[in-house]
């Protein structure tokens, strides 16, 4: 059996990764802060933090939030960029705090390769100006006419009003773009039902002995609600309730590190997403649909379009114009067709692009990536 081997740490390469932070704060004035972060492994990741400018028809400078230039080595663009994203959003949290402003989530802008001693280098270039925003699935009034009947007609006022907070804050979760914040919201909207679902499951109030086994214990735990949710309306539901209470521990009591976390959070957060939705349903006595059960998507979460290429130059530090990264400028976004299916919107869309680069640099673009969730690409012609 062939074994799959780690890339060597000898494989990994440079890259700048460039974000943005708008609408944000500024730096005083011209100024600059360039910040070093060791890693265990002896490199520094650095972060070159400017103003974002905009130029008003006289030409002067208007800052409109940060720039974020980091240097990371990484085995390839897609993990430079997330190890990169990584870095970035938690300075930017840093300028929150310090600031007193609630600053967005870094978008990425572009990325490349600056590994010395290589002449054909990896590039990545995000466009955020699709021409065409549709709006995503599909709502069916009957069902959300049933729900909305349901928990309004509830007689007491606590449990409706539970109800209603629940709902608030999928809501909320679903909005989220950060996995932790989504799990953190699916939670708090379990904490919401907590007991009722402790009435529904008819969990006792015997602080001394479990309600399922009689056993006896110190006490009852306080999310015992959940607990049985998760356990009797979801599959597998005692294996994933021990590692989601492991999880919210980690997170809630800041008991583990962020990155170590991630990776189960990712796992788990669409686990507890959907022991929310069941609950309230439980709660209602009527079973959601397949559709509610559905994965979400974000609406805040952009269409965003982001062009391949190989960058053809030998000096790191000399691929873009005097001052500025190698980069591609939009000159039109045009939709040339348009069409509305039951299940999807098809649009066909022209895009003309100018080049940026040093003097005897080429880049060589060879394809489109579409980041957003149920959107693709069905085919690229380039002119």
């Amino acid at each position: 059996m062939a074994s799959i081997q780690e890339p060597k740490a000898d494989d990994e390469r440079d890259f700048i990764v460039v974000f943005t932070v708008k609408p944000g704060t500024r730096l005083p004035g011209d100024g600059e802060i360039q910040l070093n972060f060791p890693e265990d492994t002896g490199r520094v990741t650095t972060v070159i933090l400017k103003n974002l400018l905009e130029f008003d028809p006289s030409g002067t400078s208007i800052p409109i939030g940060l720039k974020l230039d980091v240097k990371v080595r990484a085995n390839n663009i897609d993990e430079a960029i997330k190890k990169a994203g990584e870095v970035a959003d938690g300075v930017v949290s840093f300028a929150s705090i310090c600031t007193g402003v609630g600053l967005p989530v870094v978008k990425v802008e572009l990325a490349y390769d600056i590994t010395p001693g290589t002449s054909d280098r990896d590039f990545l270039q995000f466009f955020r100006d699709v021409p065409l925003k549709p709006s995503r699935r599909t709502l069916e009034p009957a069902t959300m006419i049933d729900l909305m009947d349901r928990v309004f007609k509830v007689a007491d006022v606590n449990m409706r009003n539970r109800l209603s907070r629940a709902i608030r804050w999928y809501r909320k979760g679903s909005l989220a773009t950060d996995v932790f914040e989504k799990f953190a919201c699916y939670w708090t909207g379990l904490e919401a039902l907590n007991p009722l679902l402790q009435a529904k499951f008819e969990i006792s109030d015997d602080p001394n002995r479990c309600p399922y086994c009689k056993k006896e214990w110190v006490s009852t735990p306080t999310v015992s609600g959940i607990r049985a949710a998760v356990q009797n309306l979801i599959a597998k539901g005692s294996e994933f309730y021990t590692r989601i209470k492991e999880l919210r521990v980690g997170l809630i009591h800041s008991k583990s590190d962020l990155k170590m976390l991630l990776p189960e959070a990712e796992d788990l957060e669409p686990i507890v997403r959907e022991a929310l939705v069941r609950s309230i349903f439980f709660i209602l006595g009527v079973s959601p649909t397949e559709t509610i059960l559905r994965d979400t998507l974000s609406a805040e979460v952009p269409i965003v379009a982001a062009l391949e290429a190989t960058i053809h130059g030998s000096d790191p530090s000399n691929l873009g114009p005097p001052g500025e990264h190698p980069h591609f400028e939009l000159r039109s976004n045009v939709i040339q067709k348009a069409e509305l299916f039951e299940d999807k919107v098809s649009v066909t869309v022209t895009t003309s692009l100018i080049t940026r680069v040093a003097q005897g640099v080429t880049i060589t673009c060879y394809g489109w990536r579409l980041y957003g969730q149920e959107a693709t690409i069905d085919k690229v012609e380039a002119k």
